[in-house]
């Protein structure tokens, strides 16, 4: 597959906030091209959740919405089941980051699980990551 470039986090995030006229007609007019193809790294869809969730204030399920919706444009080359996965794991858990989501379903489409971690908030929730082990012999 060839790819006709890559996108930054601020193209995608003129497409969903529509908040710079013109900025938003021209990211638009780029992913509306036929046969036009753009990658977008793991880093950029952090970047956008955590920008809309915070900058934004756009509550989990808009943010997951939003970036699924991204997801689905024909224009859009991602790693799409990891970044689907995120989402899903975002939206059910409102004590994790997005980068904890992330994490988790990057450990599991890699078979690289058990996750592990000193967050016991994380450890406690996704039963892909646990907590490091006490291996020393010292209380933690």
């Amino acid at each position: 597959m060839t790819l006709d470039g890559s996108l930054d986090t601020n193209v995608l995030l003129r497409v969903v906030i529509d908040d710079i006229p013109g900025q938003t007609e021209q990211a638009v007019a780029l992913l509306s091209q036929l046969g036009k193809r753009y990658q977008v790294a793991d880093a950029v869809w952090i970047e956008v959740a955590c920008a809309l969730e915070h900058h934004y204030a756009m509550s989990r399920a808009d943010v997951s919405q939003a970036i699924t919706s991204l997801l689905d444009l024909d224009a859009i080359a991602a790693n799409r089941s990891t970044m689907i996965q995120t989402c899903t794991e975002f939206r059910a858990h409102a004590r994790l980051t997005f980068v904890d989501c992330y994490l988790v379903a990057q450990a599991r489409g890699a078979s690289a699980i058990p996750l592990y971690t000193f967050d016991r908030k994380l450890a406690k929730q996704l039963p892909n990551a646990t907590a490091v082990p006490n291996m020393l012999g010292q209380r933690s």
